[in-house]
């Protein structure tokens, strides 16, 4: 489970901002939390939203996770070149546009607290550091490994890293990361494989639900797997689809452009041109005034709101299934607030989410603010400041909230900030 992450300088994001998972007030919210596993830091929430207006950060803050986890998982495998791709400091300040950016991540794996992170410019990694701590009584908080550049040359702290630790530590490239380096280098031990595989599969990043191809989704359903939960999804939500139909074809390659025939790897094409690449056709069922079945092509006759439900419903069930920790930007795209409030409440559900899985999600629907349905350890904003430096902070941080009835009131009426400010329009200049 993610207890919190943090990021300093990157994109929007000047001076360091923490986003946390951890309660403020353990007593109200027992509904919205979980135990994790380590007495450091338990409970730990399974949902949270951020709010803000457009530019004010939010994305930037999912996409800088991304970019966390995107580095750890490729950095060794991939970075060819000298330049590091997609590090991005804030710009508009002249100090911290020649400054590394930073991230880290403190997580729980199996009742062990990981404390991972690197800071790096398109030049070169700069630091890395892995820190860890079991839930045993009287644990301290033990460095795995700790590695940073003095100017020179690199100053390597390796002593608690089990296996091939100088060849990793040689192999390592100013670009790359020791962790992805060693984790190439099929280690074995715990203290590195775990928190590698809880970035590399835990941690799921979507940016936009409306990227989402039904291919995921279809091809669980064709199998069978959560075919009456994805039914039962789409009932609750009240979109009046009785059934779903997935028709697998083989692709003709005379109907992909040849632009992209061009671009695509050598084994999708051997896949093409041997009749072994599949593609899958979905369609819904309705009942007419008679009561008969009418089939409706899902990709051209169904809304976009239903198309996206149907869409998210595999990867949703898949991280419920699983116990991930799932981060989506603006969720609230082409989904009706009650199918909104659908999804999350379905990681409140002790019998659906039985592995602990968290939900982190930006949002403009403020009807997820409403009382009783998120408690405000939940909530979060994001705004710029005056110096365009995006902010973040809790809710939990007005101490005199619990006064307030309405937090979808408070928050449309200034009460917390973040909210765009609206000028009047003049046309031409």
């Amino acid at each position: 489970m993610l207890i919190q992450f943090s990021v300093k300088n990157f994109k929007s994001i000047g001076e360091k901002k923490v986003f946390s998972m951890a309660v403020a007030d353990k007593k109200s919210t027992q509904r919205f939390s979980r135990e994790s596993g380590n007495n450091f830091a338990s409970p730990l929430l399974t949902t949270a939203c951020i709010f803000g207006p457009n530019g004010g950060g939010k994305t930037s803050l999912i996409n800088a996770m991304d970019f966390f986890k995107d580095f750890v998982v490729d950095s060794a495998r991939t970075q060819k070149e000298e330049e590091i791709q997609g590090v991005i400091p804030f710009k508009l300040d002249t100090i911290l546009s020649t400054q590394p950016s930073e991230f880290e991540a403190i997580f729980v794996v199996d009742g062990t607290l990981y404390q991972y992170g690197f800071s790096v410019d398109s030049e070169r990694v700069h630091g890395e550091w892995l820190f860890m701590r079991s839930t045993l009584k009287g644990a301290k908080l033990i460095p795995v490994f700790q590695r940073e550049f003095n100017g020179a040359e690199y100053a390597w702290d390796l002593k608690n890293v089990k296996g091939q630790k100088t060849t990793w530590s040689k192999n390592t490239k100013p670009n790359t990361l020791f962790l992805s380096e060693a984790m190439r280098g099929n280690a074995e031990s715990e203290s590195l494989a775990k928190p590698f595989a809880w970035i590399q599969k835990s941690l799921r990043i979507l940016e936009s639900p409306q990227r989402l191809s039904s291919g995921f989704t279809a091809g669980n359903f064709k199998q069978g797997k959560w075919r009456e939960k994805i039914l039962n999804l789409l009932g609750a939500t009240d979109t009046k689809i009785t059934d779903i139909e997935v028709i697998e074809k083989k692709v003709i390659p005379s109907d992909i452009p040849k632009f992209v025939l061009e671009e695509v790897p050598k084994e999708f094409l051997d896949d093409l041109f041997n009749g072994k690449l599949l593609s899958m056709d979905v369609f819904s069922s309705h009942l007419n005034t008679l009561g008969n079945t009418v089939k409706f092509s899902f990709e051209k006759e169904e809304s976009d709101g239903i198309q996206v439900l149907f869409n998210i419903a595999g990867p949703w069930f898949d991280v419920l299934e699983n116990g991930y920790t799932l981060v989506v930007d603006e969720l609230h795209n082409s989904l009706h607030p009650h199918a909104l409030q659908f999804l999350v409440n379905l990681f409140y559900d002790e019998t659906i989410n039985t592995k602990n899985a968290q939900l982190i999600f930006t949002s403009h629907e403020t009807s997820v603010m409403n009382k009783g349905f998120m408690h405000r350890d939940q909530i979060w904003f994001m705004c710029r400041n005056d110096a365009q430096q995006s902010e973040l902070y809790s809710l939990a941080e007005f101490k005199n909230e619990r006064a307030i009835s309405s937090f979808q009131k408070s928050y449309l009426s200034g009460r917390f900030g973040a909210l765009p400010k609206i000028g009047v329009f003049h046309g031409e200049r």
